[in-house]
């Protein structure tokens, strides 16, 4: 998306205007940055069919620091987030008659937009560390805030390495799937990044997914 927001006809659609800094999200008070969005998910809803649709919506840590500034201060920033991703929802629900899904990253940090947010979503609750202990308690947290439809979703730790590390992976897979079952997850997705440069080569990683897959 930060590539995306970087050509030069894209710009005027991210959240950062600054010439100096790297664009990364999209402006979510922005009308001319839904539509093109919306634009987007057309085009990749009507190469994919499925009763879902995956928005991300994740790590949008620079919202406020620009276009949607004085949205954020009168508001809150989760406000700002949870109003942009329920737009999204009903759009996807209206236009496509799927199910949005999300990941909870930035609601859980913002916990004013868990209260916001449409509740039809679905959440997808990423952790890629193993549990402290407690567990997860982010699963129960959506649950609590009125989500009924939740992914865990665990990593397999091949991001910034050749090969993934099973040590710290098949612990995150195999404790977050159990925490996601105890709280009645609709399922897990486990997750594989390229990250920083790592070459994350497929043929590394079907062990990492069978084991996934076996939890």
């Amino acid at each position: 998306q930060d590539r995306l927001l970087s050509l030069p006809e894209n710009k005027k659609f991210a959240e950062v205007q600054d010439p100096h800094k790297a664009p990364w999200s999209f402006a979510p008070v922005n009308p001319e940055a839904f539509e093109f969005v919306t634009e987007l998910v057309d085009e990749l809803a009507a190469s994919t069919p499925s009763p879902f649709f995956h928005i991300g919506g994740d790590e949008s840590w620079d919202v406020g620091e620009g276009v949607s500034k004085a949205a954020v201060k009168e508001l809150g920033v989760g406000k700002v987030h949870a109003d942009y991703y329920t737009r999204l929802v009903n759009y996807i629900k209206k236009k496509h008659d799927r199910r949005t899904m999300l990941y909870g990253d930035m609601l859980l940090k913002y916990p004013e937009a868990l209260e916001d947010l449409a509740k039809e979503s679905i959440i997808v609750d990423w952790h890629y560390n193993a549990s402290k202990e407690g567990g997860y308690p982010s699963v129960e947290t959506i649950r609590k805030a009125g989500f009924e439809n939740i992914f865990v979703s665990p990593g397999i730790w091949g991001w910034a390495n050749f090969y993934p590390n099973d040590g710290m992976g098949f612990r995150n897979v195999g404790e977050f799937v159990m925490a996601g079952k105890r709280h009645g997850a609709m399922g897990s997705i486990t997750s594989s990044w390229g990250d920083r440069g790592a070459e994350n080569l497929r043929v590394n990683n079907w062990h990492s997914y069978a084991f996934s897959a076996a939890v």
